[in-house]
């Protein structure tokens, strides 16, 4: 299974345009509770930041699965394990 690296840039780069975005606009810890409706759901500022913040590492573990149940694993070791 090969990695869509372009999905994964434009995905990282949809992320790192949308906090400079709110950086632009002036956002602060104030802002962290404005929430709006997206769907059935309400998202807070907060909630956006997070997942923003977290997305790599969720991407990595999802290719990390995939390739598992496509039995095509590689040796994986988190980079703060000793060498």
């Amino acid at each position: 299974m090969a990695t869509d690296w372009k999905l994964i840039r434009e995905v990282l780069d949809t992320v790192i345009d949308s906090c400079e975005r709110l950086e632009r606009n002036g956002y602060t810890g104030q802002h962290r509770d404005i929430s709006i409706d997206v769907g059935e759901s309400s998202v807070s500022v907060c909630d956006f930041m997070v997942s923003a913040w977290t997305l790599p590492e969720n991407v990595l573990y999802q290719i990390i699965r995939q390739r598992t149940k496509a039995q095509n694993a590689r040796l994986f070791a988190m980079d703060t394990a000793e060498r």
